[in-house]
């Protein structure tokens, strides 16, 4: 339990009886007393503790009982004080109640007189702390609320004065009470011009004010009326008379027991106009959103549907308008490239960007037909939207494949006659092997005959001696240890020139199939040694070949009769500057290298030759169309212009090149990996199964080596 305080009561009395007897009265009452003997001693008490209450003598030696009193009541506030004296004087006790002591007693006086006494002051002294601990309250609350509401009303004046819109208020009577800065500008009246006027008078046009006056009426009344809480498009008025389109915002305002009205007024004279504008650029919009050669399709980013088709899609997907309007992304992409776009449309999305691409599209009889499709990302009807333009370009792909294969034919006549010698040289030996088979067999046949003679003469009668000298001779004239030695020899240069120019024309179908459209998983390193192949006649007068290709590189995604093309040119640019400095290879050869690496995600070529390299001045103009050093009828300048665009432009990679004149050049070409293939996957395409390239390597170990 909480123990109560004693209230601390200082007695001051120069008699020490009475200050001990009264002292006695009140602590046998729960108070404790402090007793001081005169006004310097209780001076010293004040400053060591605070006292609730004094109990005061009025004669006493130096300072009075009253002087005492009043420095107490000035210094001490929340300390109240008793008179006890023995003047009876009603002056005195007058004296005493001005200065604000609470009680006066005169001795002798009785205990309960001394009680009563303490017991009002000490309850006049509690009501009075509290209050002026509320008047206290309440002058803090009026000087916050007051201080509350002034920077309230600067805020407002801040705010007002420096709005943009109008901000006009209205009295009872309908009156501008107040008119900010915004209104003198929009409405053309000074401040002091409009405070007063009738608002309707001074901005509504005329046809207006009927409607307005009836409704301001009903807002009189009610605080209400169609037009509070809304916000309106209304016409107004300007002092020199021109009537222009303002939004308004009306609210009310309940002062003094009646409504007033605040509108808070926007010139919209710009977004009018805008709109306007904007209606004319729609309308333009859409003329050439119909009438555009090229298909274009607008489709919803998160849900992949379409929201507008126009005539041209229409047409060359072999939709109706209708029909397009309720299908999606999904419905015109083959469905083994549909995750792919999608991934790279969202890939767009977030980068905002614009993106191009060539894709098949699909028609709605079922033929695939081809496009380039360029899209961008708007914001339509607060939508985030992708607008496709689809250009169809089936007839060019068409003649493009055409092109890529006439190249390709192209260039197989002009390596026609080197591969015609590739050819010639294993025929010539497999011919002469067989045409010596032939003379073999001849001689083997006699030998043969004249064993079986000898052999039905053993069985018969016996070896006939004549019989034997003949036999011995025709061993001696066929040459028995010669034809044992030769013959196998024969026989495997036969096999090998069968398999060689069996090679040569594997690789020779192979580089001259068209290959798939789209991009297909390929040994990289069986299709350069099928290509190196079929251009060994360009090379191999002039340098040797080193291939070092990695066992371990996954297959990689290609373009195989294009990507073929591309190491076909690239390998007789080499053949050919390495001729510019070895001449016809009589003397001494130069090197090509080729080899292939991984690197992180990228497949990596590097085709090197020991050439001429590539002067400073031509190096900017290496991959341009049509450009070359090599004389007339040697070369057309289109070989590493196409290799470029192979490579960069459909397989996604990069094309560059490191030289130095008299020393040789080296060009690396990039390739994205992509997804890999398995371990599984590739030793089945090493087997032959639906591989491009079915022949299995002659180095499985992965080692360089040299043709």
């Amino acid at each position: 339990m909480k123990t109560k305080t004693k209230t601390r009561i200082l007695i001051v009395d120069d008699e020490e009886p009475v200050r001990q007897l009264i002292g006695q009265i009140l602590e046998g009452s729960d108070h404790a007393c402090t007793l001081a003997a005169n006004s310097a001693e209780a001076r010293e008490r004040l400053i060591e503790q605070d006292f609730e209450l004094i109990l005061c003598d009025i004669v006493m030696p130096g300072e009075s009982g009253l002087e005492l009193v009043r420095h107490v009541l000035n210094e001490y506030p929340e300390t109240a004080a008793i008179i006890v004296s023995m003047m009876d004087d009603l002056n005195l006790v007058d004296s005493a109640l001005r200065i604000g002591v609470y009680g006066y007693v005169v001795k002798p006086f009785k205990t309960a007189q001394i009680l009563i006494s303490v017991a009002n002051a000490l309850r006049r002294r509690e009501l009075e702390i509290e209050s002026r601990s509320f008047k206290e309250g309440l002058r803090r609350l009026v000087r916050k609320r007051t201080a509350a509401l002034r920077e309230s009303e600067e805020k407002f004046k801040t705010i007002s004065a420096s709005a943009y819109d109008a901000i006009v208020m209205m009295d009872t009577e309908g009156n501008v009470s107040y008119w900010n800065g915004a209104a003198e500008r929009i409405f053309g009246y000074p401040r002091k011009e409009a405070l007063g006027k009738e608002l309707h008078r001074l901005i509504v046009p005329e046809k207006y004010r009927a409607p307005y006056e009836e409704n301001f009426g009903e807002f009189q009344k009610t605080g209400r009326g169609s037009a509070v809480g809304k916000t309106l498009e209304l016409s107004a008025l300007r002092k020199d008379g021109t009537v222009f389109p303002v939004e308004l915002s009306l609210s009310s305002v309940k002062i003094k027991g009646r409504w007033n009205a605040i509108g808070i007024v926007r010139d919209i004279t710009e977004r009018k106009q805008a709109e306007e504008a904007l209606k004319g650029s729609e309308k333009k919009f859409r003329t050439l959103f119909e009438a555009s050669p090229d298909g274009i399709l607008i489709a919803d980013i998160e849900t992949k549907k379409f929201k507008y088709a126009n005539p041209a899609i229409c047409r060359m997907l072999g939709y109706s308008k209708e029909e397009l309007e309720r299908m999606g992304v999904m419905d015109i992409y083959p469905k083994d490239i549909l995750d792919r776009v999608i991934s790279e449309f969202e890939a767009q999305v977030k980068a905002e960007k614009t993106l191009v691409q060539n894709i098949p599209c699909l028609r709605k009889d079922g033929k695939t037909i081809y496009a380039d499709v360029c899209t961008v990302s708007v914001l339509l009807e607060e939508r985030k939207c992708n607008v496709g333009f689809f250009r169809d370009v089936t007839d060019r792909k068409l003649l493009e494949s055409q092109l890529a294969q006439a190249q390709k034919l192209q260039s197989i006549g002009q390596l026609a006659a080197g591969i015609a010698h590739e050819i010639n040289t294993p025929t010539q030996y497999v011919g002469d092997n067989t045409r010596f088979l032939r003379d073999a067999f001849g001689d083997l046949k006699v030998l043969l005959e004249k064993y079986d003679r000898l052999l039905e003469a053993a069985k018969s009668s016996g070896l006939a001696e004549d019989l034997l000298r003949e036999v011995e001779a025709t061993v001696e004239n066929v040459d028995l240890m010669y034809l044992k030695d030769e013959i196998p020899k024969a026989i495997e240069q036969t096999l090998e020139g069968v398999e060689r120019v069996s090679k040569i024309v594997r690789a020779m179908k192979e580089f001259s199939h068209p290959g798939p459209e789209e991009k297909t998983p390929i040994d990289i390193g069986k299709a350069i040694e099928s290509t190196i192949t079929v251009a060994r006649n360009e090379w191999k007068y002039v340098a040797e070949m080193v291939m070092d290709f990695d066992p371990a590189l996954p297959l990689v995604p290609c373009l195989p009769g294009e990507f073929n093309q591309v190491i076909l040119n690239m390998i007789i640019n080499a053949a050919h500057s390495i001729g510019d400095v070895v001449g016809d290879g009589s003397e001494e050869k130069g090197r090509i290298t080729v080899s292939t690496r991984r690197d992180g995600d990228w497949a990596e070529i590097r085709i090197s030759d020991t050439g001429t390299g590539i002067p400073e001045e031509f190096r900017s103009r290496v991959f341009d169309p049509f450009f070359t050093t090599k004389e007339v009828g040697r070369g057309t300048g289109q070989g590493l212009a196409i290799a470029h665009s192979v490579i960069a432009e459909k397989l996604g990679g990069s094309i560059t090149f490191e030289t130095e004149p008299g020393k040789g050049t080296t060009f690396l070409v990039r390739l994205p990996i992509g997804k890999e293939t398995t371990s599984t996957e590739k030793a089945g395409r090493h087997r032959g199964d639906h591989s491009p390239y079915p022949w299995q390597t002659e180095n499985p170990s992965g080692a360089p080596r040299s043709i």
